[in-house]
């Protein structure tokens, strides 16, 4: 067997897009907006961390919504051009509704640069959170940065459906900076 990964792995295969379209600060960016730490990954090259990155997913969330679901619809946001569905198809469950493949259209980066411009620091998000999102303030917890607990509010907003109501809030309350960081939906 050659050291070279076959084109069978689809594993293998997501991992060779991922290093062909990324840089290593996007993967980085990319595996942020995911809440996974790209400096733990283990690997020598971008390569090698990113088949770190594709078996951490597919060993993380629940049958419904497996994490490299996730992984999938950030890919899609960023590149979508690539032909991603097509090299994760195998790696997600039959079952798994079609809109998993597209879950949001929602351009997280945009979203957590107009988050952090808006809100002073962590403790005037966390009013804004508890008038408008009072759950999520459960998972802020006191250890996080104020960067982390925007992007806990983006993803709480993304798994709940909620990315519509985010959006409406953020452009009615804060109209300057919502114009600022546009657009937040990307059209596929």
């Amino acid at each position: 067997m050659s050291g070279s990964p076959s084109s069978n792995q689809p594993d293998r295969a997501v991992a060779r897009l991922l290093d062909n379209h990324f840089s290593v600060e996007e993967l980085q960016e990319l595996t942020y907006d995911l809440g996974i730490d790209w400096e733990n990954l283990p690997g020598a090259s971008k390569l090698a961390q990113c088949r770190e990155l594709v078996t951490y997913v597919m060993r993380r969330g629940t049958n419904r919504r497996p994490q490299v679901a996730d992984l999938l619809a950030a890919c899609v946001r960023t590149r979508p051009n690539v032909a991603w569905k097509d090299v994760f198809a195998s790696l997600l469950p039959a079952e798994l509704p079609k809109e998993f493949f597209y879950p949001y259209s929602c351009n997280t980066m945009a979203m957590r640069q107009l988050l952090l411009y808006a809100f002073e620091d962590d403790v005037v998000l966390a009013k804004f959170c508890q008038q408008h999102f009072p759950d999520v303030l459960l998972s802020f917890g006191s250890g996080k940065s104020f960067r982390e607990k925007a992007q806990t509010l983006i993803g709480y907003c993304q798994r709940r459906g909620l990315w519509p109501d985010l959006l409406g809030l953020m452009k009615v309350n804060y109209p300057d900076a919502y114009t600022k960081f546009a657009p937040y939906e990307v059209h596929q």
